[in-house]
């Protein structure tokens, strides 16, 4: 057993900084988002994982959206729970099965991510005749360091939906996916592979 008087100052000092960061080597990053169709006129969403917790209520007439309120119960930076301030730019605009056109109608740089894109999601939904949608994604540790492929994994209500292998920063499969530009371009492939499938649907 360690003598509690061998320990230096600093080990005691409670308003110490530590010198090297805590690495937990194992498990997995795990997020959820909730989207429900509360009742008529009202869609509700959550976002969760380690260091997030938001919430956000989309009013709307059944075409535009008439309100947007939200909660912010964990978050990393100060600036955080401010920022759904801004989604007030969204009142008005129409409503969309595409997530991302919350992006036409402001502007994703001013915005905070998770409160945004959560939003995007809820706007979408509004769509939607069913009643709920839950997705659940799992990001093991050691994604996108050294050589090791890891497999990061979506869940949609449950029902595993994709499979993504990550390796070296990049994803390597499955196609088409794996040659996707991941930085500088990936929305904009991802509009277009959404707006493809709006409109094949559509054409049914």
């Amino acid at each position: 057993m360690t003598d509690i008087t061998d320990a230096s100052t600093s080990d005691l000092d409670p308003t110490a900084v530590p010198t090297e960061t805590t690495m937990h080597p194992y498990g997995s990053y795990r997020r959820r988002i909730r989207l429900v169709n509360a009742e008529p006129g009202l869609v509700r969403g959550g976002l969760e994982d380690d260091f997030h917790y938001f919430r956000v209520a989309v009013r709307h007439d059944g075409a535009v959206v008439t309100a947007v309120e939200v909660e912010a119960f964990r978050w990393p930076w100060t600036t955080c729970p401010d920022a759904g301030n801004q989604l007030q730019l969204l009142v008005g605009m129409p409503l969309s099965p595409r997530c991302l056109a919350v992006g036409d109608h402001a502007n994703p740089r001013l915005q905070c991510t998770h409160q945004f894109d959560l939003t995007g999601l809820a706007v979408a939904h509004a769509t939607r005749d069913e009643h709920a949608r839950q997705y659940d994604a799992e990001v093991p540790f050691g994604s996108g360091r050294g050589d090791s492929p890891h497999d990061v994994r979506l869940w949609r209500d449950g029902e595993l939906a994709l499979t993504w292998t990550l390796q070296d920063f990049g994803c390597t499969a499955p196609e088409p996916y794996a040659s996707v530009p991941w930085r500088g371009g990936f929305l904009r492939w991802l509009v277009n592979l959404i707006q493809g499938i709006i409109d094949f649907v559509k054409g049914l």
